[in-house]
């Protein structure tokens, strides 16, 4: 592996990316994730996202930014869980501390998420962990079937009275529109560009032959509960998930998974649980196994002292 000098570091803007060398960087990289592919960041920012690179697109970190007041910053994009350094060489502390020291200036506060590969003791940046759940694939449904808590085992076993059947292809405005009707009524922020960046993300994930989407419907046949899943070489992310009343009281959530894991048993992949800081959430994915794996939130204020309360 070369030794990566911050000096060798270039900052692109967007229209200076070779996508496909990114891409192909992220393909290759020993912590490849799909939110860093370009398609993807292109959706959730609009296109307004910068690099940095190193050498012929070996290690690459992507720099999502907005503007406020005239003011550039570095932001966490919805439906972007983890961003941070990507490598084709293994990891190291120093790499990720000289990505970050070669943030520009121009950005005047930086506030995103490393990936779980960069959590490194950083103790040159202000950075504190969050919480993500996984679990391997790689061992057999009754291994993995063993490995759910005493309560996921009887959610399981008290859904499957309910005989219900679970559907791929969901199409993506169903997902949407069963999210907004439960979850999205609940939280103010989810507005339509919310929701067109997702229903335009989950559509292009399916077309290229990288996510599941996932859904129940009950008696009536009426979808009650849906789940989509994004999916690359490496792992299966849960990016979107909702349940109507029907849905809640069937315990079809637990039927989706315990599927999703039945399908994939045996296999080299990940099930990214997505999260989450929630005490309910973060209980219903440990208990399908989900191990705690951190990851990084780095917030820097490079403001002038006068506008330094510009953002907190």
């Amino acid at each position: 592996m070369p030794k990566v000098n911050i000096m060798d570091i270039k900052y692109l803007r967007y229209n200076e990316i070779d996508f496909d060398c990114w891409d192909a960087c992220v393909y290759r990289a020993v912590n490849s994730l799909p939110y860093a592919y370009s398609w993807y960041l292109d959706i959730v920012t609009d296109g307004q996202w910068d690099a940095l690179v190193y050498g012929n697109y070996e290690v690459v970190m992507p720099l999502p930014y907005r503007k406020k007041w005239l003011v550039k910053y570095v932001y966490q994009p919805h439906w972007i869980q983890q961003l941070g350094v990507f490598s084709v060489y293994p990891l190291n502390e120093k790499m990720v501390l000289d990505f970050l020291q070669s943030i520009p200036q121009q950005f005047k506060y930086l506030d995103f998420y490393l990936n779980e590969a960069n959590s490194f003791a950083l103790k040159e940046v202000p950075a504190t962990p969050r919480i993500n759940y996984v679990v391997s694939l790689n061992k057999s449904y009754d291994v993995l079937h063993k490995g759910y808590n005493n309560n996921t085992k009887r959610n399981v076993k008290k859904a499957m009275a309910y005989k219900q059947q679970v559907q791929h292809n969901i199409p993506p405005n169903a997902i949407v529109r069963l999210h907004q009707n439960t979850v999205g009524k609940k939280n103010n922020n989810f507005d339509k560009k919310y929701y067109a960046n997702i229903e335009r993300l989950m559509y292009i994930c399916l077309h290229k032959r990288m996510a599941t989407a996932l859904g129940v419907y009950d008696a009536h046949n009426e979808l009650s509960a849906v789940a989509f899943f994004m999916q690359d070489q490496k792992r299966i992310i849960h990016l979107l998930s909702a349940s109507n009343d029907a849905g809640k009281k069937a315990g079809s959530m637990f039927t989706i998974f315990d599927y999703l894991i039945q399908k994939n048993a045996a296999t080299n992949t990940l099930l990214d649980f997505e999260g989450s800081m929630l005490a309910g959430v973060a209980q219903f994915y440990h208990g399908f196994g989900g191990k705690e794996v951190n990851y990084w939130h780095v917030k820097a204020n490079r403001l002038p002292f006068l506008l330094r309360y510009f953002k907190k």
